[in-house]
């Protein structure tokens, strides 16, 4: 599947606003491998994947509820996961609990307040892939919109948001021009209403 070279480079463009570095090839190759997942899952897929991925944080919830875990455990534990569950568990650590990028296979766990975090995050991702059943959150573009806020957040070092009727973030560029690949009739308001669902704000 390959989309024009127009909206790609709509979407470099943006990336190159934000970051300027030789990585955008990267980043770029991130975000259409992305898009063309959000095409390819269909409704019926995501919500049975919602199910598997909220077992997933169940079992990791049990296992930090019932002992200490040490830190080389919790490596083991979060490499584990699948990339679906560690994309949940990584927009709540980063962008609610610490607001910084994150990376869960190089983090210091034996810090408690970082662990704390951790814990923290899993739960409020639990929660809300439980309370997002059918439509609401379990489709192919809300996960597409997570890979798309971890890139900005990863290149930018600021957390993802949008901003009011005549103030455009420069997250919120980038976002709407990766929408486009998809959706190329997607919109501004459009793209507001699915970070706000993908970003559990909603």
């Amino acid at each position: 599947m390959q989309f024009p070279d127009s909206a790609l480079t709509k979407v470099k463009t943006e990336l190159e606003r934000i970051a300027g570095s030789d990585a955008i090839g990267l980043y770029l190759s991130i975000i259409e491998t992305g898009a063309i997942r959000a095409l390819q899952q269909g409704q019926q897929n995501n919500t049975q994947r919602h199910e598997e991925i909220l077992v997933e944080l169940n079992r990791l919830v049990r296992k930090f509820e019932r002992s200490l875990v040490a830190e080389e455990k919790i490596r083991k534990e979060l490499s584990s996961l699948s990339d679906d569950a560690q994309t949940f568990v990584r927009v709540e650590l980063a962008i609610h609990h610490l607001q910084r990028p994150v990376t869960l296979s190089s983090e210091d766990w034996s810090d408690p307040t970082l662990l704390m975090a951790l814990k923290r995050s899993v739960m409020d991702a639990r929660r809300w892939v439980r309370q997002s059943p059918g439509g609401k959150t379990a489709t192919g573009v809300h996960a597409f919109c997570r890979d798309v806020m971890l890139v900005y957040q990863q290149i930018s070092g600021k957390t993802p948001g949008v901003g009011g009727v005549n103030n455009v973030t420069p997250f919120e560029h980038l976002w709407h021009a990766s929408l486009c690949l998809p959706n190329p009739n997607a919109t501004t308001l459009k793209a507001r209403e699915i970070f706000r669902r993908a970003s559990f704000r909603r």
